[in-house]
């Protein structure tokens, strides 16, 4: 952690740490066991859908892995309160826990 990262968590302006404005994502490599933690912006990060599908959100992200570099495809939908209505992920499996928004 560097010096600036610091200052700004004891000043609390930190947005990963306070999580009003964030989704975070925890995915396991199904390659090497690698956690990988992804935080999205509600109000940047999320596809609007206009009513044409049955999710109101989406999110359709390719991650790779630091370890292994194996690609891990993730498609997430919401409905309009944000609650999880569909989720699929290939090369990885969701983490779900107590620090995950997927619960």
């Amino acid at each position: 952690m560097g010096f600036f990262s610091k200052i700004k968590e004891l000043f609390l302006f930190d947005d990963t740490k306070s999580g009003k404005d964030l989704i975070d994502i925890h995915v396991k490599c199904n390659k090497c066991g690698e956690r990988i933690d992804s935080y999205f912006r509600k109000n940047y990060d999320l596809q609007s859908s206009y009513g044409e599908e049955k999710w109101a959100y989406l999110i359709d992200k390719n991650l790779v892995c630091p370890g292994c570099y194996q690609n891990i495809t993730m498609r997430i939908e919401f409905d309009n309160l944000l609650n999880k209505i569909n989720s699929e992920l290939a090369g990885g499996e969701f983490i779900v826990g107590e620090d995950s928004s997927l619960n």
